[in-house]
């Protein structure tokens, strides 16, 4: 943390776990990475946080998907109290043009558009994208008495998604879909 002569203090700290960001009302916060937190960081510790002093923020981050940070950056241009921007690599001068090219060569088009491009894309890699949006299951509650199912699991190799999908082995129907990545 850093003290200013005036009162003010500037501290970094991490988001990953939400509840240590509470308490204290802030006049600006940077959240830097923003699309890689979870978004209860803001909605629910930063957020109210900047509230009794109409504090401001300012979300920097690498596109991750159609995610939490995906929905704030669409606020841009339609709430007149927000803005949006997004910068390419290239608009960096500090990086090579054939740093850019390399990475383009080498890189899966997907990841180069996300990471080089600031492109928010579908899924990050995966196979099927928007895959949510079309599914129209309505998982079980409870299993059904005298029902057997079966799970299958897809395990995520890098950027692509965990899939585990259960299935009522009586009816062929499936019964629950999870999907996820990043997890340990």
């Amino acid at each position: 943390m850093v003290l200013f002569p005036g009162g003010g203090f500037v501290a970094i700290r991490s988001a990953d776990n939400p509840d240590s960001l509470r308490g204290e009302g802030l006049d600006f916060v940077v959240m830097d990475e923003c699309a890689f937190m979870q978004p209860e960081a803001w909605s629910e510790a930063i957020r109210p946080a900047l509230s009794d002093r109409l504090g401001k923020a300012l979300f920097i981050s690498t596109p991750r998907g159609r995610n939490f940070f995906w929905d704030l950056y669409r606020r841009g241009g339609v709430d007149p109290d927000w803005a949006s921007f997004t910068y390419p690599t290239s608009a960096n001068p500090y990086i090579q043009p054939s740093e850019i090219e390399a990475a383009r060569a080498e890189l899966p088009e997907i990841i180069f558009n996300q990471e080089y491009l600031a492109d928010f894309v579908d899924s990050e890699g995966a196979v099927f994208r928007r895959i949510r949006d079309a599914a129209i299951l309505q998982p079980l509650e409870q299993p059904l008495e005298g029902h057997q199912y079966s799970a299958g699991v897809d395990v995520a190799a890098a950027v692509d998604y965990t899939v585990i999908t259960v299935l009522d082995v009586n009816t062929r129907e499936m019964v629950a879909l999870d999907r996820f990545n990043r997890v340990d």
